[in-house]
């Protein structure tokens, strides 16, 4: 049985009754009479100085048993219907009622007499049971008294007003109005001048327009005056225009005061033909030239004091004081002698041709380097040799030689122009057809990482196959990289094809043209004399993934000389990573640092000691001679080279026995007997002496690959 406190207020009639059970519901307020004993309440205790009453029943409280009925054990909500609540008939307070909960009403109408209704909510709904648009039809609201109301149609899905409406601000449409675009209907009435009418009569828009000035009516009669008169007619023509009228008709040309008095200067019966008025003219009789067609196609200046250009000259006798048109070098094979034409001199317009440049991919100069310091532009501007312009390559004008083998003795002669007995260097037929310019990489090679986006170097790795993709990366001459290494010659010249049309590796060639230029110029076989050790006197440790296990230096490093040659200068110690270097017209490290894979060039294949060359790429491949072009059967035994095999253009070994200092003075390394050999040029960092411009290694297949091995880019 539940304890009820029960606070009696007698302050107001009637008295009211609050029931508190501090459960289910806070306060309960009734309207109740005064029991019989006068203090309103039977069959309980209570305690007048708190007004407290406890009361174990509800008997004689002096309620009748319709205001109070129920089960108030476990009180609910007013209004629950369940068991545990009964009902109340009717509920009237005079005071406020709060309803703690929702408020729930079931009946037909509500009626709420109050003069406001302020409701905290932000939306109001109507006809809340309706499921589709006809349930809730006809519904909205009405104003009653002024009969105004706000009505939904389901019909046509719209509301209704049936009373005007008066906005005082503005108005934003996203439909139309009637089916008018108001916003576009608007517009266009904008644009219309006012008190503008569009039936406006002949006679009114004449008016009107004659209204404005210099709009003066324009007669029948003074129309035709105008037609009689002539177009372009004037009055007030200057003799300037009269003379440019004149003188825009045929067979009237101005005959100017120069001309008159030009004119007066011929002396009368003058003859252009008469040999002694042409001779005294200083001029020649059409009559004393041997080939007059050739002497008007003249386009330059002939005289002694000009410097004219001929694609060729031929004389039977003569004297030349100076003409820089080749040099040319004799050798001695049995005596280790040189002699050398330095009149006019042995620096040819080739070797001044040969100059550093980026080059872009389809083959073409994006830009030249400055003479004397690569990390410049021609300009003086900054220049990017990092890639990011393209490869950084050195320039090779084609040139002519003239080779002859007379016994001992070997004459080289070279030229930029096709002198007689003279013949392009094979270096130059590239592909099938003639090419004005070959390039070679400024730098030994590295790789470019297509899926990195960066280059990358060979570390001091026996085998970088698996750091690299053949099908997409390229072979890449930029400086600041360290050469890539560890890499088979079939993978470098896929490599190098990545690149595009015409790229390819060092070929067999332009590695023979470059020797023949080194040669003339410096009449002597010993380039390490001449250039320096370069970077041939370090050593090698076992494979590792450490650059600084490798004594190979990085591109970039002869920067500073740009297209000139070294001369021994330079540093030649051996470290690790390396610092010592070499560079010939700009080409660094053409011997040392590396080894460098050679294309183009199979030896051994088919007949041991066969030398097979081809200069088309399409044709490079490994262990065949089909496409290539038989040169010689030569294979000396290992040693220093004494002396070549009679092929023009080429410096094949046939002999060994030298030294460092003498004849070719450079190593030879033979195919030990074996067949399809390949070729390695330029010998490595840990060579030494034997290194050189005329190194030769072929005893090494295709598919080797080595910490000392790598590549060069060629075009």
């Amino acid at each position: 049985m539940a304890m009820y406190t029960v606070t009696i207020s007698s302050a107001g009639s009637p008295d009211v009754v609050s029931l508190t059970d501090g459960s289910t519901f806070a306060t309960l307020a009734v309207s109740a009479g005064r029991g019989p004993k006068g203090d309103g309440f039977t069959g309980g205790s209570y305690e007048a100085t708190t007004g407290v009453v406890t009361f174990t029943s509800n008997d004689g409280l002096g309620f009748s048993t319709g205001d109070l009925r129920g089960d108030l054990s476990e009180p609910g909500p007013i209004g629950d219907v369940t068991p545990n609540m009964g009902a109340f008939t009717s509920f009237s307070t005079t005071g406020n009622a709060v309803i703690g909960g929702d408020l729930t009403v079931q009946g037909t109408t509500t009626t709420v007499d109050s003069t406001t209704v302020a409701v905290a909510d932000k939306n109001i709904e109507l006809a809340k049971d309706a499921t589709t648009s006809a349930e809730a039809d006809g519904g909205g609201i009405t104003l009653v008294g002024a009969g105004a109301t706000i009505t939904y149609s389901s019909a046509n899905d719209i509301w209704g007003l049936n009373k005007g409406l008066n906005v005082s601000g503005d108005v934003t449409l996203s439909g139309t109005v009637d089916g008018r675009d108001v916003s576009a209907d608007g517009s266009k009435l904008d644009g219309i001048e006012a008190n503008a009418t569009a039936d406006q009569t002949a006679a009114e828009i004449k008016t009107a327009y004659e209204s404005n000035a210099d709009t003066n009516a324009f007669t029948d009669a003074e129309q035709s005056k105008l037609s009689g008169i002539e177009a372009n007619a004037t009055a007030d023509q200057t003799a300037a225009e009269i003379k440019t009228a004149y003188e825009s008709n045929a067979d009237t040309n101005a005959f100017t005061d120069a001309e008159q008095s030009k004119l007066l200067g011929i002396e009368a019966n003058a003859d252009a033909t008469d040999t002694a008025n042409v001779t005294a003219a200083g001029a020649l009789m059409d009559s004393e030239l041997t080939d007059e067609a050739a002497v008007k196609a003249l386009n330059q200046g002939v005289a002694t004091t000009d410097s004219p250009s001929f694609s060729g000259v031929t004389a039977t006798e003569g004297t030349f004081s100076r003409l820089n048109i080749g040099a040319d070098l004799e050798w001695n094979a049995s005596t280790d002698s040189y002699t050398a034409n330095s009149t006019p001199t042995t620096v040819t317009k080739v070797h001044q041709g040969m100059k550093r440049c980026v080059l872009n991919d389809d083959g073409s100069v994006n830009y030249y380097l400055d003479p004397t310091d690569s990390t410049k532009k021609l300009d003086g501007a900054a220049a990017n040799i990092d890639g990011t312009d393209g490869n950084v390559m050195v320039e090779i004008p084609k040139f002519y030689f003239r080779q002859v083998r007379d016994g001992n003795s070997l004459i080289w002669q070279v030229s930029d122009v096709p002198l007689a007995g003279y013949q392009l260097h094979p270096a130059f037929f590239k592909n099938g057809e003639i090419v004005d310019f070959r390039y070679m990489g400024a730098y030994d090679a590295c790789v470019y990482d297509d899926s990195a986006g960066t280059y990358i170097a060979g570390l001091n790795l026996d085998d970088n196959t698996g750091n690299i993709d053949t099908a997409v990366d390229k072979l890449a001459s930029v400086s600041g990289v360290y050469p890539m290494v560890g890499v088979t010659r079939p993978e470098c010249r896929s490599l190098a094809a990545n690149n595009g049309s015409g790229w390819r590796q060092q070929d067999f060639w332009l590695t023979s043209a470059v020797q023949m230029l080194y040669l003339v110029e410096y009449g002597d076989f010993n380039s390490q004399a001449n250039l320096g050790d370069g970077n041939t006197n370090g050593g090698y440790v076992g494979s590792s993934a450490d650059q600084n296990d490798s004594p190979h230096t990085i591109a970039g490093a002869s920067n500073s000389w740009g297209n000139a040659a070294t001369d021994g200068s330079q540093p030649s110690a051996g470290a690790k990573p390396g610092t010592a270097y070499m560079s010939y017209r700009g080409i660094e490290n053409f011997f040392g640092n590396c080894r460098s894979w050679v294309d183009g060039v199979n030896i051994g294949s088919g007949v041991q000691g066969d030398w097979h060359v081809s200069n088309t790429d399409t044709d490079f491949a490994d262990s065949t001679t089909t496409n290539y072009e038989f040169l010689v059967n030569s294979m000396p035994s290992d040693g220093y080279v004494t002396d070549i095999a009679d092929v023009t253009g080429a410096f094949i070994p046939s002999s060994t026995g030298g030294s460092s200092s003498t004849f070719l003075s450079d190593f030879f390394s033979d195919d030990n007997g074996n067949t399809n050999r390949v070729a390695l040029f330029g010998g490595d960092a840990n060579n030494g002496a034997p290194v050189g411009a005329f190194f030769w290694a072929v005893s090494t297949s295709s598919g080797g690959a080595a910490r000392a091995v790598g590549a060069r880019l060629a075009y």
